[in-house]
């Protein structure tokens, strides 16, 4: 290799060395994202590129809840040290309008020069719980051993429309060769359990959580008797400690005319 070449090799790989930094380092902003759901506070994080040309005074973050350009003063973070590459911000939206739609962008600064300008689209604000509607049997129903017993769970958000989990489940009593069993809505929102071939407590849970991490859940406890009948209902405590919504129908009329003297 002449010298000419050797030269030309050295400074290829001088200038490759020097420049590495800045192929490597990137401009972040990994909270929000686009599409991303969040509940009452939003972690902001923005990580800037390392080179020193590039240090990053401040981050000015905005938001637009229409899904418009983002202009309303979401956040500012200033820098603590003349290196710093990590912004980040806590920020309370539990008064924020449960939307869909927000628009996040962070502006990065260099003291008064604007470096770049990153952005999330159709971002969610969310902080309700999903809600549960539970219906099951009545009291003093006849529910023969074995057979079918159906019972309803109804969920609905009123900002995430297919909910990140739902689980419905039946807690057998104790003793019972099961322990719990697994169900599955159809699309009318019943599930049907046919395993009561066993006197004690079947404790019925529908649970459901949504994209934002909102937790909700719903017991009711059904009391087989000896005979087959359902000896009893009762309202279990929600996830959240929220009002439990119950639909228990008949009660009255076996009071009246079928409990037995």
């Amino acid at each position: 290799m002449t010298s000419k070449n050797k030269f030309i090799s050295l400074a290829i790989l001088s200038l490759a060395i020097f420049l590495s930094p800045l192929i490597v380092a990137a401009t972040t902003m990994s909270v929000p994202v686009t599409d991303g759901n969040y509940s009452t506070t939003l972690a902001l994080a923005v990580t800037v590129d390392g080179n020193g040309a590039f240090n990053m005074s401040n981050v000015s973050c905005f938001y637009n809840s229409a899904g418009g350009a983002a202009t309303t003063v979401l956040a500012h973070i200033v820098n603590t040290t003349a290196s710093q590459t990590s912004f980040t911000s806590s920020v309370d939206i539990s008064s924020f309008t449960d939307l869909r739609t927000y628009n996040v962008s962070c502006q990065i600064w260099n003291m008064t020069t604007l470096n770049k300008t990153l952005s999330a689209i159709r971002v969610t604000f969310d902080k309700t719980d999903p809600v549960i509607l539970l219906d099951v049997l009545a009291s003093g129903e006849s529910q023969p051993f074995g057979e079918i017993m159906n019972y309803k769970c109804g969920l609905s958000d009123a900002v995430d429309t297919t909910l990140a989990t739902q689980s419905f489940v039946a807690i057998h009593p104790s003793g019972d060769d099961l322990v719990t069993t697994t169900l599955t809505r159809n699309k009318n929102d019943f599930l049907q359990f046919t395993d009561t071939d066993y006197v004690g407590d079947f404790v019925f849970e529908c649970n459901a959580t949504d994209s934002a991490g909102n937790q909700n859940s719903k017991t009711a406890t059904v009391t087989m008797n000896e005979l087959g009948k359902i000896k009893s209902i009762s309202k279990g405590a929600s996830g959240n400690n929220k009002l439990i919504w119950l639909i228990i129908a008949g009660v009255g009329v076996y009071f009246l005319f079928f409990r037995k003297k």
